[in-house]
Parts: C-alpha cells; structure tokens; sequence
C-alpha cells in the first residue's frame, strides 16, 4: 500500500472572504502531526499556499508554509496555484519551494506523479489554462510511463458540477482549465492515468470519468459562510497491493463540519 496525503488551498495571510488565513499555521502545523501519525508517505500540496496581499507578505508567508513542510520529513510534492502568481512570479515559487520547474514527473512507490501547471497562464485572476509547450511534455511523460499514472493540479482538468459553489458559480468557467477538453482527452486516451487530483474549488468533488478517479480537495482554511475557526480539511489517499484506490475525507475541527455551538453566557 501507498499513502499520500493531500491538502490544497492553505491561503495563509490576513483574512480574505471567508478564508481566515491567520488559521492556516496552526492547521499545517496539525496536518503535518496527522500525517506522521498516519504514517503517510508522500503529500501532495495543491497550491494557493498564500492570500495574497502584496509581494512581500506573500513571500514571508510562503517561506513559512515551506519552512514547515520542509522540516516535516515527509516528502512533499508542491502545484502552483493562481493565488501563488498574484503578486509573487514563479521564479519566487521554485526558489522558495525548491522546484526546477513549474510542471515535473516523479515515481514515487509504484506510481508515476505528473505534476501540472494550470497557472500557465492564469486568465481572469482565477482560471486555469496549460500551455501548448506543456502539452506536448504531458504527451511525452504519458507515452513513457511505465506505472499507474497520477496527475496532480490545482485547477481541475475535467469537467464539474458547480451548483451550489458559494463561489465559481458566480464565475462560469474560472473554476477550472481553459483547455479542460484537450487536456483531459490526452489523459483519457494514454489508458495510463488512474487519478486526477487537484484544489481550487474549495469544496469537495468526487467523480469518475473513463475509469479514472477525480478528486477536489477543500481549502484547509475555508470557513464558508463564516469567517474563523475554518475545519482544516484534507485528504487521505491509499492506494493498495489490490489495486484500489481508498479516499478519506478528514477534518482536523471535526465539530466545525458535522455541527457544534458553544454559547457561554452569563
């Protein structure tokens, strides 16, 4: 068996909406405890690690949510989002994080991990696109894996529902790639992918599409429709000896999710 853990969209910073991201350092700071205790062996960091406000805050939150990831002991595979390019380039983000490149593959277990880059470019301040240079290196990579592939974004690379997203059904389009349809009709045709895994819409989305998983992991620091205690959720993923794929939905403020209210008074 293979574990990985997933967590996207930390937004650590000043509050932003209904994303407190004053939280969101203490919630890693769990996240990462769980994810010892679990014995997970790879996390997948999906991006928008920051709320941006301007470059230099942004930066020294970033340089914090790496430091701790780093000193972790867990590897860590890290996607750039929307939110991480705002204010920062991408340069900022490979340095800080250690990255070569903004879109890589590794083996990991007996997986193959393409790691995309849907903020290339990101069109409107929110929407995904993969450029026509990245599609060729995803044909490449997918022609030459020789194990069950996993592709990892930010943005989702297919199609979702978004009725009921407090926030992407007001922005048609936005809440995922551009070029959604040639993107994923190359993963679908390469009979290779068993999961496409990503953040951005902040709410959780499970479906499958030819044979393959497709997961959206809710913000770590989503608090909608409030705007404190957010319920830190995060993904636990299993990949067994039996080939199955066993995802779990997790909360680290389990009372914030299935419902409790303390009122004292006096």
């Amino acid at each position: 068996m293979y574990r990985i853990a997933l967590i996207s969209d930390i937004h650590k910073g000043e509050l932003i909406e209904c994303r407190p991201g004053e939280e969101a350092r203490k919630l890693l700071d769990r996240f990462l405890e769980i994810c010892k205790k679990k014995n997970v062996n790879l996390i997948l960091d999906l991006g928008d690690r920051v709320n941006n406000k301007n470059r230099t805050a942004d930066i020294a939150n970033l340089e914090d949510v790496a430091s701790v990831f780093s000193s972790s002991g867990i590897p860590t595979i890290h996607v750039i989002g929307n939110h991480d390019i705002h204010y920062m380039e991408k340069k900022d983000n490979l340095s800080i994080l250690g990255l070569m490149n903004s879109y890589y593959s590794l083996k990991k277990g007996n997986l193959t991990f393409l790691i995309l880059d849907t903020a290339d470019p990101v069109w409107d301040d929110c929407g995904g696109c993969v450029s026509d240079r990245q599609i060729e290196w995803l044909k490449s990579e997918l022609e030459k894996a020789d194990s069950p592939v996993v592709v990892a974004s930010h943005h989702p690379v297919y199609d979702q529902y978004q009725e009921g997203n407090p926030f992407f059904v007001k922005l048609p389009g936005q809440y995922k790639v551009k070029n959604s349809e040639k993107v994923f009709d190359i993963i679908k045709k390469s009979g290779k992918v068993i999961a496409c895994l990503n953040g951005h819409v902040h709410w959780l989305y499970q479906t499958e599409e030819n044979g393959i998983d497709c997961i959206s992991v809710p913000s770590l620091t989503e608090a909608y429709p409030m705007k404190v205690n957010a319920p830190g959720i995060y993904s636990i993923i299993d990949f067994t000896d039996n080939n199955e794929i066993v995802a779990s939905f997790e909360s680290i403020v389990p009372e914030r999710v299935i419902g409790k209210h303390v009122h004292i008074f006096k």
